[in-house]
């Protein structure tokens, strides 16, 4: 019908656009590998991938250690500790994007998983500072609560001031957080280096 016209050309110009757009990515990922980085700055960007994977898990270990003692020992307080799953959700972005970066380091001479390493540290990155953002308020309102004794405690329960514990446990975690977002800052400028603005000649 004469009406579906005007919609089928504002698709294809959609599709031809989107098309260009992914062969101009192609080519640009495809002039690219890490062989470009030298021996020593690549020695160190291994300590930071291998230092990143240690570090992801640490802190999406560390969140869900938060969670478990916020369920079971936040009954006396008016919220749950790490209850709104920013410490293990998100962080399990970055869990991903350190095991892409084993994977681009085994395989230095292939184009593509350097790409998907550096897209998840882009990703990561601006995550990893809305957790440290979220677990330092969340620390801040914990320390708060530890000054007082929550009322009323019940009398078969021995009182462990745990806003004191989990305070203390928000300010571990966002530590970890910071760790992670340095390390991934260090992995980014090599690629912004070595990758981003260097082409492989070999690749021609």
């Amino acid at each position: 019908m004469p009406s579906y016209v005007p919609r089928n050309h504002f698709l294809n110009a959609i599709d031809s656009k989107f098309t260009i757009f992914s062969l101009d990515v192609a080519r640009y990922v495809e002039a690219r590998t890490l062989l470009n980085v030298p021996e020593r700055q690549w020695k160190l960007f291994t300590v930071l991938v291998y230092t990143h994977i240690a570090a992801a898990v640490g802190l999406c270990v560390s969140g869900i250690i938060c969670f478990c003692f916020g369920m079971v020992h936040s009954s006396l307080y008016t919220e749950v500790s790490c209850s709104n799953g920013v410490n293990f959700f998100i962080p399990f972005i970055n869990v991903v994007s350190s095991f892409a970066g084993l994977v681009a380091i085994r395989a230095l001479h292939l184009t593509w998983p350097a790409f998907v390493h550096v897209v998840t540290l882009l990703v990561a990155f601006p995550s990893l500072l809305i957790v440290a953002t979220v677990t330092y308020i969340e620390a801040d309102i914990w320390y708060k609560q530890a000054n007082g004794t929550p009322e009323p405690i019940p009398a078969e329960v021995t009182y462990t001031n745990w806003a004191k514990i989990f305070a203390d446990l928000d300010v571990l975690i966002a530590f970890v957080v910071l760790l992670n977002i340095v390390i991934i800052g260090g992995e980014v400028m090599v690629y912004l280096k070595y990758w981003f603005l260097k082409m492989d000649r070999t690749s021609f």
